[in-house]
């Protein structure tokens, strides 16, 4: 909890052993903001105030990465997709660019910029899309 900052117009979480044991400090946009200020007002009422962690497990303590992965699993086998954590990842990236946002690289926290390349390949789709307003 203590690494949770969150207002009605700023929010950031500190992930303190990421991906490559690597510490970061990521922003929640407006959508998450709300979804974790409700979830807060049910966490209040279903663990202690003393309780440190954001999402607690059963007992109270944190939940696993596993947990979270099959937690995102079942959701998306429940929606009828195949996803896991980092096509999440990869899908928020991709929808980033495509939206012209230009701070991508250093929202992902790639070490080599060029990673961030993968994500501006344009799809089958995109490619489609471009012959069709290229033909008006």
């Amino acid at each position: 909890m203590d690494d949770l900052e969150i207002g009605d117009r700023y929010g950031i979480v500190v992930i303190r052993s990421g991906k490559g044991n690597k510490y970061r400090e990521v922003p929640i946009p407006p959508e998450a903001r709300k979804a974790l200020k409700e979830w807060l007002a049910e966490r209040d009422q279903k663990y202690p105030k003393s309780n440190q962690w954001l999402f607690p497990n059963r007992n109270g303590g944190h939940i696993s990465t596993r947990h979270t992965e099959g937690i995102i699993k079942n959701y998306a086998r429940f929606a009828g997709l195949d996803v896991h954590p980092h096509v999440l990842r990869h899908t928020c990236a991709t929808n980033l660019i495509r939206s012209g946002y230009d701070l991508v690289a250093d929202i992902l926290r790639h070490a080599n910029v060029s990673i961030t390349a993968i994500y501006t390949k344009p799809s089958l789709r995109d490619k489609a899309r471009a012959l069709e307003i290229s033909e008006v």
